[in-house]
């Protein structure tokens, strides 16, 4: 049986990842200072995904990605 990749010898999920970690400590920054809200944030997010286009090409990969983003805010809120 194949062992599974290790992600940590990967370049590319270790950059992932670090940008994920960078987004979520400036978002953090961003809320905690009074710039701009988490909350605000997340409801624009959400506005704009309730308004796509299901006929949009690659609507699969976009609509993935609005979840990675979502995901990412909720864990922003969190966080602090």
């Amino acid at each position: 049986m194949e062992q599974p990749a290790d992600a940590s010898s990967d370049p590319l999920h270790a950059q992932v990842g670090a940008l994920r970690y960078l987004v979520l400590m400036m978002l953090q920054r961003l809320d905690a200072d009074g710039y701009a809200s988490i909350a605000e944030i997340t409801a624009g997010v959400k506005g704009d995904r309730a308004h796509l286009d299901p006929g949009l090409p690659d609507h699969a990969l976009v609509d993935a990605t609005f979840r990675e983003t979502l995901a990412i805010l909720e864990l922003a809120a969190h966080k602090h």
